[in-house]
């Protein structure tokens, strides 16, 4: 006999497959982004590139990337539970811990942070090069481990929820509205009950 499952358990396992998906497609759209459109122009411009600013803007294209996926989700759903939904984020991030930690902290897993990480590694410390960076590699790859995790909770997590949210509560009203139009609609007809 199969078991049958909760509608919530349904529903964060829904999310949490939403959540998966929007987080690594995400780091893969800011990567194309920050390549296509920054890094190649700013290299024929002025052959540097690879500042911190350029890192934040790879940052900011990565979460608006999230809060425009969860809030065309969060339209379509047309209802927010932040609990399910926190859920599904902390199930999100356990995944991304397990495949960064196989892995190894890459743009494609752990997003555009670790080379921000990198750069204040730099920046930080300046006067390693050569084999004494080699000797500060487990460093600079605590780190990245750090800034991924704080990025998540600080940065991605929220634009996730507040997408969600205001797509939801978007979602709603316009629903509501086209029913309102709708029995006007019938009522101008002559068919208020149909």
């Amino acid at each position: 006999m199969k078991k049958e499952i909760s509608p919530i358990t349904r529903a964060i396992r829904r999310q949490y497959i939403f959540c998966i998906a929007t987080i690594f497609a995400a780091f893969i759209i800011g990567l194309v982004v920050d390549i296509v459109f920054i890094n190649m122009p700013l290299g024929f411009i002025i052959g540097n590139t690879g500042s911190l600013l350029e890192h934040l803007i790879c940052v900011a294209i990565t979460m608006f990337t999230m809060f425009i996926f969860c809030y065309k989700y969060g339209y379509y759903d047309s209802k927010f539970v932040l609990k399910p939904f926190l859920l599904a984020l902390v199930f999100t991030f356990i995944t991304q811990i397990v495949v960064v930690f196989i892995f190894g902290p890459t743009m494609w897993f752990s997003g555009p942070t670790i080379s921000l990480a990198g750069d204040l590694f730099d920046a930080k410390y300046p006067e390693l090069e050569g084999a004494a960076w080699t000797l500060t590699k487990g460093t600079i790859y605590k780190y990245r481990w750090i800034f991924m995790i704080i990025a998540f909770w600080v940065l991605y997590a929220p634009s996730m929820i507040l997408g969600k949210y205001l797509g939801s509560k978007k979602g709603r009203k316009d629903s509501l509205k086209a029913k309102e139009e709708k029995l006007k609609e019938k009522t101008l007809n002559g068919h208020p009950f149909d």
